[in-house]
């Protein structure tokens, strides 16, 4: 169960290169029941460390 995250949070972050804003509303719906670690390695996986990094410091401060 743990891969299939990562590899959610890797294409929803892929999607950012698409006019839909869809891939980050799926995120942010799932990044609570995410770890750090789970969306530092999705966002390596897309190429995109600094939105990961965005994500989780957005999470911790909405919390």
């Amino acid at each position: 169960m743990q891969a299939d995250s990562v590899q959610a949070v890797r294409w929803f972050l892929g999607m950012l290169d698409m006019p839909s804003f869809d891939g980050i509303h799926e995120i942010f719906s799932m990044a609570p029941s995410l770890t750090d670690e789970q969306i530092r390695r999705g966002g390596r996986l897309a190429g995109r460390d600094d939105e990961a990094e965005k994500i989780i410091e957005m999470r911790a401060s909405s919390s």
